[in-house]
């Protein structure tokens, strides 16, 4: 992808590995634009220094990724992690999306399933990334609004906004399989 403006109010960010990619990673994009939630959706695939077992070339998946979001006009599929020869924060993806891709009156929101924000509560300072972007949930197994209300004792709360499951499938349980 290269450094376009992209049009519109509201532009995702959807991290991962995505690997593999699955139908669940497919119904999360599918859903945030049916419910015009974001006006495009930037899709950002890890670098290969993401230490995760079993990590497919970034090639392989770059590759899925852009054959099941063909017919997708909204989602961009970005090479902006997958071109460095280490493993940037979240973080420093958003900040260079918002760089190079948005203009200052369009917002990022970042798009994730709840096991990711289970996981940003214990790694990250969620309350520094809620300071500058909204968060659209996927609630996933028990990692749901309820859960997260207990967990978050943050006034910033507000800029969660929680959707039911599209799908408890996952990569790993995929890889699992294999």
């Amino acid at each position: 992808m290269n450094c376009r403006k992209l049009e519109g109010k509201n532009i995702g960010f959807f991290g991962g590995a995505f690997s593999p990619i699955h139908k669940g990673h497919i119904e999360i994009v599918e859903k945030v634009i049916s419910l015009n939630l974001v006006n495009n959706i930037i899709i950002v695939p890890s670098s290969d220094y993401y230490e995760k077992a079993d990590l497919s070339p970034s090639k392989i998946r770059v590759s899925l990724l852009k054959k099941a979001f063909k017919n997708v006009p909204k989602a961009i599929i970005s090479l902006i992690d997958v071109s460095k020869n280490y493993f940037p924060t979240s973080m420093e993806t958003a900040e260079e999306l918002k760089k190079t891709h948005l203009n200052h009156n369009q917002n990022l929101i970042w798009i994730m399933g709840g096991d990711r924000l289970h996981w940003i509560i214990n790694n990250l300072n969620l309350e520094e990334i809620l300071e500058k972007y909204p968060i659209i949930v996927f609630e996933r197994y028990a990692y749901n609004q309820s859960y997260f209300k207990n967990v978050i004792k943050s006034k910033k709360l507000k800029k969660i906004t929680f959707l039911p499951p599209v799908s408890n499938l996952s990569s790993a349980q995929i890889r699992k399989k294999s």
